[in-house]
């Protein structure tokens, strides 16, 4: 066999060899882009997945807390199981006026409008106002302190919860500022009523003082929320005060109980403001 022959034969064999390789190369490329594909799917159906879970477990709770107010509805009444939100102290009338202790001839607007001015100036004859700012330059006092522990309410990360609070303490601050800059008493007095002011807040504060002093990382909410509205009974001398709080967790329930004790000492305050005859609570 000539040199020529052999090099033909071994360029021959060469060729082969790269069509070879060429083919597994292939084989082994489409192999892991099948893969791939399979990995691919198998992700998106894994947060498809996720997502009809997420989606069971909140429609779940939507259920456990329609089937829950439905029977708050029928052992109390539809307006016994409405939700609430407080966002002005009008509003705060409105749930004891509902009570019917205010029959008078009176036009029902100007009678609300007295017994909102009537909470208002309370706030400040009490001197609230400087006592919440006061309370919230104490809580800058703690911000390196052991007071910036967790919330036990609430799951974020600490770091979450320290700016959440530092907001919170800037916003009542500026609240503050508005307030004592108004330049007469029925301009601040307008300013509490509003929705925009610090009123709700003060009032939550003054009715709950004790345990705000207590807890020096905790700040009046700017709204109240009444998760059921519950009612209000007021005979002679006598109130009974009644709001629920709906759960579907069991380890809910210490948080619903500050809840509703916030909000009970609100209402008790209120009464206790704009019907001063009454001397005994039922809570």
């Amino acid at each position: 066999m000539s040199i020529t022959q052999i090099e033909k034969l071994f360029n021959i064999q060469n060729i082969e060899i790269k069509k070879l390789f060429k083919q597994q190369e292939d084989n082994v490329t489409s192999l892991f882009k099948e893969q791939e594909d399979n990995i691919t799917s198998l992700r998106k159906d894994i947060l498809r997945l996720d997502k009809d879970i997420r989606r069971l477990d909140l429609n779940s709770g939507f259920n456990r807390e329609f089937l829950l107010r439905q029977a708050v509805s029928r052992l109390f009444g539809d307006s016994f199981a409405k939700s609430f939100q407080v966002r002005c102290l009008d509003n705060i009338i409105h749930l004891i006026a509902k009570s019917g202790v205010f029959r008078r001839e009176d036009d029902i607007s100007y009678l609300r409008l007295d017994k909102t001015n009537l909470l208002a100036h309370s706030l400040l004859d009490a001197d609230i106002p400087r006592q919440l700012f006061n309370h919230c330059l104490e809580c800058i006092k703690h911000r390196n302190g052991d007071v910036y522990k967790k919330y036990e309410d609430i799951t974020s990360t600490e770091p979450q919860i320290i700016g959440r609070l530092l907001a919170r303490i800037y916003e009542l601050i500026e609240m503050y500022k508005s307030l004592i800059t108004k330049p007469s008493i029925d301009a601040r007095l307008k300013y509490l009523r509003s929705k925009k002011g610090p009123g709700i807040s003060l009032v939550i504060f003054a009715a709950n003082e004790k345990f705000f002093y207590d807890n020096p990382n905790r700040l009046p909410e700017r709204y109240l929320d009444f998760d059921v509205r519950g009612n209000i009974e007021i005979v002679d001398d006598s109130a009974r005060i009644s709001v629920g709080e709906v759960k579907t967790a069991p380890e809910e329930f210490g948080h619903a109980k500050s809840q509703l004790k916030i909000r009970l000492q609100v209402l008790k305050w209120a009464i206790e403001k704009v019907v001063p005859n009454v001397k005994q609570f039922f809570l």
